[in-house]
Order: structure tokens, then sequence, then C-alpha cells
């Protein structure tokens, strides 16, 4: 008679390398979209909690006539309310009595966000500059922006970012600007002196560096670009930011 055996068979090497495999790529899949789920939740949290102080503060405005001066006496003398893993990192408030502003920054995690009286919320600190979207164009290859000296006075000697975008007319005979600060032939402060790279489309550049005293007889300190005349490289800036603190900057040149 013949007896049938069953035989049991086990899996090779390659099938169980598959099988990790697998589980690894689900894994890294599973990761990613937990990430994901974790970073909009702190989002929705920091936007919530900025929106809920934007109410606080106005009601302190109409309270008090003017904002506090703090975080932790915003609320009636209580601190702004804040959830669990949020912290407010940068209150600005202006000095415009007549016309008082703030800019509020908030923190969770990997995630920042800012809101003005003017709101909504946008990613990123304050911007110290005020009306820094505005576009201006040289009318030959010089280019002055704006005036930081009061930015400086207010906040201190201190680290600080400056960003913006920049652009060229023509880069035939020239191709670099050189940011500085000035005010006809000085400045009160020095704080940036590099050439960045310009292209004939707009390119966001980034520097981080700390301002000093250059002329205390002097009341500004504008950041100004030149592009070196007679070369046609005319200048186009816009959306300048400055803001507290120190951030990686972008692909400058130290002048000499």
């Amino acid at each position: 008679m013949n007896t049938k055996r069953h035989l049991t068979r086990g899996f090779t090497i390659i099938e169980l390398v598959v099988v990790i495999a697998i589980i690894g790529i689900l894994a890294t899949i599973t990761l990613v979209v937990y990430g994901g789920v974790q970073d909009n939740a702190r989002k929705a949290t920091l936007m919530s909690d900025l929106d809920n102080s934007v109410s606080v503060l106005a009601l302190d405005l109409k309270r008090n006539g003017s904002y506090p001066a703090t975080v932790a006496v915003a609320d009636n003398g209580n601190p702004l309310p804040a959830s669990n893993g949020t912290t407010y990192t940068q209150y600005i408030v202006g000095t415009n009595m007549s016309s008082p502003t703030y800019c509020l920054t908030a923190t969770n995690s990997n995630q920042t966000y800012t809101i003005s009286q003017d709101g909504p919320s946008v990613a990123g600190s304050c911007n110290l500059l005020q009306n820094s979207s505005a576009e201006l164009t040289g009318t030959n290859e010089f280019l002055r922006y704006a005036d930081l000296a009061p930015i400086f006075v207010q906040y201190g000697l201190v680290p600080y970012t400056v960003s913006f975008d920049i652009k060229s007319a023509n880069i035939t005979n020239k191709n670099t600007a050189l940011a500085y600060m000035q005010n006809g032939s000085g400045t009160e402060y020095n704080f940036v002196y590099a050439y960045v790279p310009v292209t004939t489309s707009y390119v966001r550049q980034t520097l981080t560096a700390t301002p000093s005293i250059s002329n205390s007889t002097l009341t500004q300190a504008y950041l100004a670009f030149y592009g070196t005349y007679s070369t046609g490289n005319i200048l186009s800036v816009k959306n300048v930011k400055v803001s507290l603190g120190t951030t990686t900057n972008s692909a400058w040149t130290p002048a000499p």
C-alpha cells in the first residue's frame, strides 16, 4: 500500500527578502503619512491659536486704547491663550500710537506662523519693515530701497536676517549687484556689504548680519543696491523682509 507523504515547504531566502522589503516600504509610507498628519495638525493648532489671539488683542486695544506691551499681559493681565505645544516666540508692537499695529509669531515644533492686526496668518516670522512688498526699480544702475535705521534703533544691534527678490534688466556686462548700507556718502549703520548674483528674473536672496555704528552723526541707513554704472545692470527689488534672528545665507560674496 502506498503511503502519501505530506511535505511542508518553507520560505526561500528570496521570498523572505521580498517580504521584509515590502514591510519596510509599508513602514516608510506609514511614517511619511503620519508625519504629514502631524504637520497638518500643528498648522491647524497654530492657526487657531493665532486667530484666538487676534480677538484677544483687539479686545485689549478697545479696552485700553493700545495693544499690550507683552503677550504675558495680553488677555486683561493674563497670558495669550495657547494650546499644548504652542509658544509665542515673537511679539512686536508698532511705535505709532495713532495707528496701532502688532506682529505676533507662534511656533509649534517645526511649524512657525505669524499674524498681524490685519491678518491672515502667514508662514514665517515677523517682518520689521513696513511697505516691504513694494517693487522699486532704479532709474539707473543705483537703487535705494528703505531706511533700516529705525529698526536698528528700536531692536538694537543684534543679528537680523534680510531677504528680498531681485532682478536685473540686463546682465550682459554685469551679473552681480552690491547690496550695502547708504546715506549719501556715508551711513549711520553698517549692515550688509556683499555682492549678490542677479538674473533677468526675480531670485530671492537671504543674508544674516549684525549691524554696527558707522557714523553716529548721520540719522539714516538705507538698504541700497548698485549694479555698476554704464553696464545696463539696472536693478528691481521687491518683497524685502527684515526679521530678528539668523537663518542660512544664500549665494552672497563678501565685497572687499
